[in-house]
């Protein structure tokens, strides 16, 4: 009798052949299912001598223990996002940035419908334990990380850069202000200092002409001597003088001490005519008026 070889055999859903074939007289072939499933039938098989299988291939069903659903940890995430809480399902879990896992990694679905561990908690990294501040800076922490409030004076993620507390705007500004202050403070004390010359030239004139009102119907020449006096030339007779008041009044008011001064001197040391047909001559006060 001569041995003939058996059919190719399909591995069953949510399982698998070992070995995969091609399969002759007594060869055996092993069924075996995927985590979470368990085999319905005889496995091995054996290819018998006429060709035929021992026994039918097996099918793979789903066991019956399935697991509570779970959910991700708070500010964490799952993988795979549902589902897989069948026997022999495993579920991996990770945390948000700024968080830190506690407990396990992964868990898995056994056939009695338990996970083999509870799922983990995110707890939040406390990152300002280390101080990472610098220069008095102040730690806040947040989901991400942390951030760092710097005091007047620096900047940077950890307050590590030392900056003016003026900037380059500041520093401009406070300088055009300060040349503007000292043009007006010059265009001040020049304006003050005309008007003064002002007023000096206006009162020696009003000195001049009350003189020369009460010496002489004429006009003075005046000149500079050189002492710096001002010389004034009265081209008169020594005709008597009228006697000045011994307390100044009227016009004679208008007049400086010095000049009504000069003028009683004056009408005490000139001499009286003899005759009203004496020669005229000239005499000459000199006072100096720009004191």
């Amino acid at each position: 009798m001569i041995d003939r070889p058996c059919s190719a055999l399909t591995a069953p859903t949510n399982g698998a052949l070992s070995p995969p074939g091609p399969y002759s007289y007594q060869n055996q072939v092993t069924v075996t299912c995927n985590s979470g499933y368990k085999l319905n039938g005889v496995s091995p098989v054996t290819c018998k001598a006429d060709g035929t299988w021992s026994n039918p291939i097996p099918t793979c069903t789903r066991t019956s223990g399935q697991c509570s659903a779970l959910s991700a940890p708070t500010n964490g995430a799952r993988t795979p996002p549902t589902g897989a809480n069948f026997f022999g399902n495993t579920v991996t879990f990770t945390c948000n940035a700024g968080f830190v896992r506690n407990g396990a990694a992964t868990v898995t679905c056994q056939s009695d419908g338990t996970w083999t561990n509870h799922v983990p908690t995110c707890r939040q990294i406390d990152t300002c334990s280390l101080n990472p501040c610098r220069n008095g800076g102040t730690c806040i922490d947040q989901d991400s990380g942390f951030q760092c409030a710097c005091p007047a004076g620096y900047e940077g993620d950890r307050c590590q850069t030392e900056r003016p507390i003026f900037g380059v705007g500041a520093v401009v500004g406070i300088a055009v202000g300060c040349l503007l202050g000292g043009m007006l403070l010059v265009g001040a004390v020049t304006l003050l200092i005309l008007r003064c010359r002002s007023a000096k030239k206006k009162e020696h004139g009003i000195a001049e002409a009350v003189y020369e009102d009460v010496r002489t119907p004429g006009r003075a020449v005046s000149q500079r001597s050189e002492t710096g006096s001002d010389v004034y030339s009265y081209p008169m007779a020594p005709l008597p003088v009228p006697p000045l008041p011994s307390q100044p009044s009227g016009h004679y008011q208008e007049l400086r001490p010095a000049v009504y001064q000069s003028l009683q001197r004056h009408q005490q040391t000139t001499p009286q005519p003899q005759s009203s047909t004496g020669d005229r001559s000239a005499f000459t006060i000199s006072h100096d008026f720009s004191t």
